[in-house]
């Protein structure tokens, strides 16, 4: 059973919000990245994800948030996540071109 749930901006936020643990993903490129992202992502394109598997697999306990500018690349690090046995992966389902909040530099 899968453990992705696609969520909307909103429901990322209240998300952001309530759960103080929660780990957010950013797998754009480092260009876009340093252009803006969601305040506490940590960059980490789909190919590194693959690579730092042992390194994620340890945080296996915590929600995450993953997300890329419009929804097509961030599926697969869900899936990844999935395979990890992250038991609560949220994935921006419209990407971080519909965020109409806070981003940090």
């Amino acid at each position: 059973m899968s453990a992705i749930k696609n969520v909307t901006s909103a429901e990322a936020k209240k998300l952001l919000d309530t759960k103080k643990d929660i780990l957010v993903i950013d797998v754009r490129s480092g260009g876009e990245y340093l252009g803006g992202h969601i305040p506490g992502a940590v960059h980490m394109p789909v190919p590194e994800m693959a690579k730092k598997a042992s390194e994620l697999k340890a945080q296996t306990n915590k929600p995450v948030l993953v997300y890329c500018a419009s929804g097509g690349r961030s599926p697969r690090a869900a899936m990844l996540l999935d395979k990890l046995e992250f038991t609560n992966v949220y994935h921006l389902a419209s990407g971080i071109s519909s965020w109409p909040y806070e981003i940090e530099a």
